[in-house]
């Protein structure tokens, strides 16, 4: 079954997501749900070390911050031979937005999620096991868009973007392993 992205701020209760067995950050045996992670992916005919990588390229729009496609191109090649991705988050924190951005950038998070996934059959089969537990990037960088943050007390206030990303891609892959193994009538 499939499940949309919920994109609303949430406030959820860290004790009752610590019930519910929620992962909560993307750290430890969690780490390859980050976009830091090293799973090469495809974007724009450039192979990308992480998701990361893929992603701040994304920010750039030949007409906009480029003089032209080939300027873009190279500015986007530019940041796939970056070699850490937290050097290339810090880069696009400088890069202008495209004018749409605010418009397409849950797009291209989802479809550079889906890439990783569909890319690499074992970290596919990771957050398939996981099993059925609420993913939450809960982070202490103050990111409320993409994760959650502690707002004192027991609540964690955010739209937990990449964690709602990672839930869908997790139902997506569990149908598709559910239709290949359901017998076919006859």
């Amino acid at each position: 079954m499939s499940r949309e992205i919920d994109t609303t701020p949430k406030r959820y209760s860290l004790e009752e997501m610590q019930e519910r067995g929620a992962i909560l950050g993307f750290q430890g045996q969690h780490r390859f749900l980050s976009n830091f992670w090293p799973a090469p992916v495809e974007a724009y005919r450039i192979r990308f070390p992480t998701v990361e990588h893929a992603y701040v390229a994304s920010k750039i729009h030949p007409g906009h911050d480029a003089p032209s496609r080939a300027a873009a191109r190279e500015r986007m090649m530019a940041i796939a031979r970056t070699e850490s991705p937290g050097a290339v988050k810090r880069l696009g924190r400088a890069l202008p937005l495209r004018p749409d951005w605010e418009e397409v950038k849950i797009g291209f998070m989802t479809e550079l999620v889906c890439r990783k996934f569909d890319g690499h059959p074992d970290l596919a089969q990771m957050l398939i096991d996981l099993g059925d537990v609420p993913i939450i990037e809960l982070n202490r960088h103050g990111d409320t868009i993409w994760g959650m943050v502690m707002s004192g007390g027991d609540d964690m206030l955010g739209r937990n973007m990449l964690g709602e990303i990672h839930m869908q891609r997790r139902a997506k892959l569990v149908a598709a392993l559910e239709a290949r193994s359901t017998p076919e009538p006859g």
